[in-house]
């Protein structure tokens, strides 16, 4: 892997129906370091691979992942809405993107939410990286501290990453008398995921006072790529990895 690392944005998005197999195949042939994806659980226990907790923006199904077995799913049509030549794009389940993934690229799973909404995601999606041999090269990612908190309980060996968004006080989570750094989950995190729009000479200088890794997203210009680059980020989220390629040049 690069020391800048390029990570396709739920798949190669730009270019094929986010969070599909046709997405994945082809950010890994153009030589990805990591591939992003949204996992939420099924009725049933399953994890699928799609970025709403509903079914009605990305497929010709509707209704609340969490209300359906993933029998209901498995024949879905996630392909069509971004173009009819993907019409046999289906919802993948992680397991297969885990099978698929096998010495490809490194993975940064978000988990949106936790127990409360879907019975012991976090650990059903720790087993399944760990049944794939999949840890070390996988970040799990998450907007909620708390998320991250349970990933840490079930291991010492996962790696953490925050999601950082313009409006969250997310200066003050990582201050020495915040309640969040004082149980230590902060002090694990060691990728922050921010939005590009923040990213300064200033917010650099902070996240590398802390030796976090900065990896913003979503970026899709070339220009905008050079910037986080001249400013020192360790790396881009992005729809189209081939831009970000060019703008390493």
């Amino acid at each position: 892997m690069s020391n800048f690392k390029i990570v396709a944005h739920r798949g190669a998005s730009g270019s094929a129906p986010e969070n599909t197999f046709a997405a994945f195949e082809k950010a890994v042939e153009s030589g990805v370091d990591a591939i992003e994806i949204d996992v939420h659980q099924t009725m049933d226990g399953k994890i699928v691979i799609i970025h709403d907790d509903t079914l009605d923006r990305t497929t010709n199904g509707s209704g609340p992942i969490c209300e359906k077995k993933y029998e209901e799913l498995k024949n879905v049509d996630a392909g069509s809405w971004f173009d009819s030549n993907y019409s046999d794009e289906r919802i993948p389940l992680f397991s297969d993107f885990l099978d698929f993934m096998k010495n490809k690229a490194e993975i940064i799973v978000e988990v949106k939410y936790g127990s409360q909404k879907y019975p012991e995601i976090e650990n059903n999606v720790w087993s399944l990286l760990k049944s794939h041999n999949l840890v070390k090269t996988t970040v799990v990612s998450s907007s909620k501290v708390t998320i991250l908190n349970t990933f840490r309980q079930l291991s010492q060996e996962i790696n953490l990453g925050k999601i950082l968004s313009p409006k969250e006080l997310w200066r003050s989570l990582f201050q020495p008398d915040s309640l969040m750094y004082k149980q230590d989950i902060i002090k694990q995190v060691k990728e922050i995921h921010p939005h590009w729009s923040f990213v300064d000479a200033k917010f650099m200088k902070w996240a590398n006072s802390l030796g976090l890794a900065v990896i913003p997203w979503t970026i899709n210009k070339e220009i905008k790529i050079r910037v986080m680059i001249d400013r020192g980020v360790q790396g881009v989220i992005t729809n189209f990895p081939e831009i970000a390629k060019r703008a390493q040049k």
